[in-house]
């Protein structure tokens, strides 16, 4: 089952692949191609190829519920297009990129004053989902025939009909 822990670890194990424009792995990558690469070996389908694909696919969040494995996107000073560029949160002030030609895949001290963030996504796949509850503990079928269902919320019986 994908989770967001499998999501860093993924990006992670990919610190010191060299960086290129295009590149989505598994050998070199450029930002958004480290993010697809990493969601599709969790198992997690779907995710977009380029970071302004990615900005519309994510849920958009803001800074204070930012958490492990959620995306930041950026945008170069001066360039006034969607996110040119996404970042994964690693927690504890830390971000996983593949930033820019001649770089590596890297971890790198990240801080939330950084002039270039347009904003911040949360992947709708990694987000966890309640368990099914069932509305029914047990089903009574009355010696007259009747059928009675226990609510398993106020435990009381009502009548319903087959």
């Amino acid at each position: 089952m994908p989770s967001v822990t499998k999501f860093v670890n993924e990006a992670l194990a990919q610190l010191g692949k060299p960086y290129l424009y295009g590149g989505n792995g598994p050998d070199s990558f450029d930002c958004s191609g480290l993010v697809q690469y990493c969601l599709t070996q969790i198992g997690v389908s779907g995710c977009p190829r380029t970071s302004e694909e990615q900005w519309a696919w994510c849920k958009s969040i803001p800074f204070s519920e930012l958490s492990l494995g959620d995306l930041i996107f950026e945008q170069w000073p001066g360039d006034n297009e969607p996110p040119g560029h996404v970042c994964i949160f690693g927690g504890s002030g830390y971000v996983i990129e593949s930033p820019s030609t001649g770089d590596k895949v890297w971890e790198r001290p990240w801080l939330p004053t950084e002039t270039t963030i347009v904003g911040y996504g949360r992947i709708i796949p990694l987000i966890p989902q309640p368990s099914p509850t069932s509305t029914v503990t047990a089903i009574l079928h009355e010696t007259n025939g009747d059928y009675r269902v226990v609510c398993p919320h106020c435990a009381v019986c009502f009548d319903v009909k087959p």
